[in-house]
């Protein structure tokens, strides 16, 4: 697919997703500063842990689903690429979980949500490396909204949300750099207008 198709074939949302994500970035900083517990609370990792543990079930249940109906609906150079990363995903998932059943550790919740975090992360990267269609790239939006969602602590989310836009922005420089300059522009046009005719409310 020539550059041109794939900028023409570009969702018409995406060229605001910069400016969507920083301002969540910040409404969810200052949203988790607010909800830390105070120093001495022993109750908030056995309220996070449930959060994490669930996240891994959802991640088993679902590579296990995808890998089996994907077998017969994505084409065979894809299968043969993301199967193993697939079969990896549900085994780290299914240990992790187990590890975490009843853990008063934070650090431990932090260690298990950067590990399948990214490792969702890469399977969402090599798909769309593979396949590359800017269609795809919600991948990357929704994957920011569930590390930051399911993450332990702040210094988790915001590291797994910056690895999120860096491996977006090196597939993108790698097969399209001009999507990445047309949406840049469309971006700082958005940010000019929104500035100028603030909405109201």
């Amino acid at each position: 697919m020539r550059e041109t198709e794939v900028q023409r074939t570009a969702p018409a949302n995406f060229r605001i997703s910069t400016l969507l994500a920083a301002s969540l970035a910040t409404k969810f900083k200052s949203a988790f500063k607010a909800s830390l517990p105070a120093p001495g609370m022993e109750n908030y990792t056995a309220v996070r842990r449930p959060v994490v543990r669930g996240y891994l079930a959802i991640a088993f249940l679902y590579y296990i689903g995808t890998g089996i109906l994907l077998l017969f609906l994505d084409n065979a150079r894809l299968n043969i690429s993301m199967t193993p990363l697939r079969v990896s995903a549900v085994c780290l998932a299914g240990f992790l979980y187990i590890w975490n059943k009843g853990t008063k550790s934070l650090g431990r919740l932090e260690i298990t949500a950067a590990l399948i975090s990214l490792h969702v992360l890469v399977n969402t990267a090599a798909n769309d490396t593979i396949d590359f269609r800017p269609e795809n790239f919600d991948g990357f939006e929704l994957g920011i909204i569930l590390f930051c969602a399911t993450s332990p602590s702040f210094r988790v989310a915001i590291t797994l949300t910056l690895a999120t836009i860096a491996c977006w922005l090196s597939i993108v420089l790698t097969h399209s750099p001009n999507l990445l300059a047309t949406n840049t522009e469309g971006a700082v046009a958005c940010r000019a207008a929104c500035k100028r005719y603030p909405l109201a409310g």
